[in-house]
């Protein structure tokens, strides 16, 4: 599930998904699996406009893709580091695929975006959700 690979800093006063909107939101490329799948999460289960976020990658995509003119994306200066980037303000998310850092500095300033608000009727173990009606069937 993407959503637990979504990280925001602390302090960037985001609480709901649609807090993304108007925010600067961080990527390895803008089209890897993890990027595709938490875009659309965001658009089809939360109803944030994505072209209402600022996109910051670090690297180019594998394959070049025409992007629709109404979608901010930016390439990050060379050498950029998005867990960082993150930890300074200079991005307020991040889909990431692992923990970010083991810096207890770096650590402290992020939150695993979904981590703390899960819908009620899921469990979520490692990457899959199961209906509690499931589980009390077994």
């Amino acid at each position: 599930m993407s959503q637990g690979q979504i990280f925001v800093n602390a302090s960037a006063g985001i609480e709901s998904p649609k807090d993304l909107e108007g925010k600067t939101v961080g990527l390895q490329p803008f089209q890897t699996t993890l990027a595709v799948l938490a875009k659309r999460d965001l658009s089809s289960l939360y109803s944030v406009s994505l072209e209402k976020i600022h996109w910051v990658v670090v690297h180019d995509d594998a394959i070049e893709i025409d992007y629709p003119g109404d979608f901010d994306i930016r390439k990050a200066p060379s050498g950029s580091n998005l867990s960082e980037m993150l930890s300074h303000g200079d991005i307020d998310g991040l889909f990431f695929p692992a923990p970010l850092s083991r810096k207890a500095e770096i650590k402290a300033s992020y939150v695993a975006f979904f981590h703390r608000r899960r819908p009620r009727n899921w469990v979520l173990y490692r990457n899959t959700a199961i209906g509690r009606s499931c589980m009390c069937w077994h």
